[in-house]
């Protein structure tokens, strides 16, 4: 499906598409063709004569290339196709020996530099017609994309993928428009998400116009150790674990989590108490360089306890309540680190 033009200032050749007399002398020269001898394609071209005129110059005196294989390969399918290269080369005509012409050719998914020719005598040689080769550049490139694990190789298939801010979503194969305008190479920018993968950083071939291009994405799982620390030591016989809104994972080892979600972290111990941040949420950048991230975790002496007592700020009397630090709700008693690092208490009466 390509319009090509030959001419000169006082010649012009058109290839590729036809206007109404194109049409009409491809149609009287079909209907010579013997019926039985005719593909069921070229019949119903031919049986909806009218039709099919119509539907290629509804837009005016001539129909493109690309519209004559549209309406064709609507009509007869496969066999419409070569149908329309065949009437599109029926309308090929002679050139000035000695003269000089300029070559256009256009193309919905190529582009073509303008070409002069001079068609001298010795260029014809033999009974057939010369045959002109025009070079075409496709403004797209095919993209087959691997995403894998980077310690099994296995292939990652749910992963949602972007290449040069062009979503795929979980398609592994691309054809990208990204050179109508202009034929320099461009930066793949490969980029792929997934809730419990991160990918590692690497390096790509840059996109270009022509053969397939394949991308190969490592992907690290997201594994966590958390470590409680007391003066920089492990602390043994620690009971670990990260907690959401739905579920608790258990954080006595290595264990798989999910990008962007807030995590609870919670540590039991009989004599320490974990200080700092109780809420951590992991990022991908925290996982480009080591298989395992490790999650310290300070801990602290509990030492002595500090007595809660709910009260009527008037009167002085005792109050039966609920009392809560920072959000979660403890007893009549509570170590002395929490008191510190989670005052002011807050205390809703039953």
């Amino acid at each position: 499906a390509i319009d090509v033009v030959v001419e000169n200032e006082r010649h012009s050749l058109k290839f590729g598409g036809m206007d109404e007399s194109v049409f009409g002398a491809w149609v009287a020269t079909q209907k010579k063709v013997n019926r039985r001898d005719r593909s069921p394609a070229l019949q119903a071209l031919l049986e909806h004569e009218a039709d099919v005129r119509s539907e290629l110059f509804a837009a005016g005196k001539a129909a493109s290339s690309a519209r004559v294989l549209e309406v064709f390969t609507t009509r007869g399918g496969a066999d419409g196709a070569r149908l329309a290269a065949q009437a599109g080369r029926s309308s090929r005509g002679g050139v000035v020996v000695g003269a000089s012409y300029t070559i256009r050719a256009t193309h919905a998914d190529y582009l073509s530099d303008v070409m002069e020719r001079r068609f001298d005598s010795n260029a014809f040689t033999g009974n057939g017609p010369l045959i002109v080769d025009v070079p075409l550049v496709p403004v797209y490139c095919d993209v087959v994309l691997r995403v894998i694990d980077a310690s099994t190789g296995n292939d990652i298939t749910d992963g949602d993928a972007s290449i040069h801010g062009i979503r795929l979503g979980e398609r592994r194969t691309a054809r990208l428009r990204l050179f109508e305008h202009s034929r320099e190479p461009l930066d793949a920018d490969v980029v792929v998400t997934h809730k419990t993968y991160a990918q590692v950083q690497s390096t790509y071939e840059q996109l270009r116009p022509g053969p397939v291009l394949t991308y190969t994405v490592r992907m690290r799982p997201t594994r966590v150790l958390v470590t409680p620390t007391h003066g920089n030591e492990p602390v043994p016989l620690a009971r670990c674990s990260l907690v959401t809104e739905d579920k608790v994972l258990d954080a006595n080892g290595p264990v798989l989590i999910e990008l962007n979600v807030a995590y609870r972290v919670r540590v039991e111990h009989a004599s320490l108490i974990k200080i700092g941040d109780d809420l951590v949420t992991f990022r991908k950048e925290q996982f480009l360089d080591d298989e395992l991230y490790t999650l310290n975790v300070e801990m602290a002496d509990r030492g002595a306890s500090v007595a809660i007592e709910v009260v009527d700020e008037t009167t002085g009397d005792a109050i039966d309540g609920h009392v809560k630090l920072s959000g979660v709700e403890v007893g009549s008693s509570v170590d002395d680190v929490t008191w510190r690092r989670c005052f002011p208490v807050r205390a809703t009466c039953i």
